[in-house]
């Protein structure tokens, strides 16, 4: 359930930016200074630091704000594909400081992202907050991050409303956008809404083990244990669940009437694993061939 919020930070910051085209790749800019950019983008693979040197010069060149994101947005793109993401952070941070909210949108949601790349959660949704409010056509990936971002202070109510317009957009919703508001629903009490959600991401990609156990842990708490029991087990076979998830699943077995069933599933977790099962591993494996009237075999 929770795999999008280990999320590492590159991968957020690819998630973001690498959603329908960049907001300022569509600003107007004077055809000189346009051509000069791509003169400096053009050096980019053979000497990225001339390249950001000159597009350095070029933002002193710029007329208006249009002009200046997206001077600045190509300046942070190459920052970052040249793995200088403080750099970039710091730039944005400087420009951004002392302006109005509505600023530049465009770069406030690249500035959040950032923010957010350091978990820096509630200054990532102030940033948030002006693009919302000023941009002209707010695009789904950022309320995403709105979203993401609630979720990561705990704010779960709050999550659901910008997930919800995520995956309502005309763009279609992407799966991490369905799972993290299939979370956002659990934690916030919906777990009916979660359900139908997963179910959904299940029914296009029923070979994603992450996907059954949170189905599984939503109809444990809907109180739907034999569904969740199968739910997990499904888990399984398709992926070794951890040590504690096969003892809970041995556990949930037992409590379904079927211990032998558990203690064999026990009994392969720990052939398949170098370390010897310890003290209440082995006290639980003995519980279950009880239950199970293997007497010998819980000896």
């Amino acid at each position: 359930m929770r795999s999008v919020l280990r999320c590492p930070a590159r991968a957020l910051l690819l998630l973001a930016l690498l959603c329908p085209a960049p907001t300022w790749a569509a600003q107007a800019m004077r055809p000189e200074l346009a051509a000069r950019v791509l003169d400096a983008l053009g050096k980019a693979e053979t000497d990225p630091e001339a390249a950001l040197k000159q597009l350095e010069n070029l933002v002193r060149a710029t007329r208006s704000d249009e002009e200046l994101t997206h001077v600045v947005g190509e300046r942070i793109g190459l920052l970052l594909a040249e793995d200088q993401m403080a750099t970039a952070r710091a730039e944005l941070e400087d420009l951004l400081r002392d302006e109005a909210p509505d600023f530049s949108p465009p770069l406030r949601l690249l500035y959040a992202t950032l923010l957010l790349t350091e978990e820096n959660y509630s200054a990532a949704l102030v940033q948030l907050d002006h693009w919302e409010t000023y941009a002209e056509a707010p695009h789904p990936q950022g309320y995403f991050l709105i979203g993401y971002s609630y979720v990561r202070l705990e704010r779960f109510d709050a999550a659901v409303p910008p997930l919800e317009q995520a995956i309502h957009s005309e763009d279609g919703p992407r799966d991490p956008w369905l799972e993290l508001l299939a979370y956002a629903y659990t934690k916030s009490g919906r777990p009916e809404d979660a359900l139908t959600l997963i179910e959904r991401l299940i029914a296009e990609h029923p070979e994603r083990a992450r996907w059954w156990k949170q189905l599984a842990g939503i109809l444990m708490l809907l109180e739907r244990l034999p569904e969740g029991t199968a739910a997990l087990a499904i888990t399984e076979q398709i992926e070794p669940l951890t040590t504690r998830d096969r003892k809970r699943l041995a556990r949930l077995f037992a409590h379904l009437g079927m211990p032998a069933d558990g203690a064999e599933l026990l009994n392969l977790a720990y052939t398949e694993r170098s370390a010897a099962p310890d003290f209440e591993e082995l006290m639980l494996l003995g519980e279950l061939w009880m239950l199970a009237r293997e007497t010998e075999r819980a000896i």
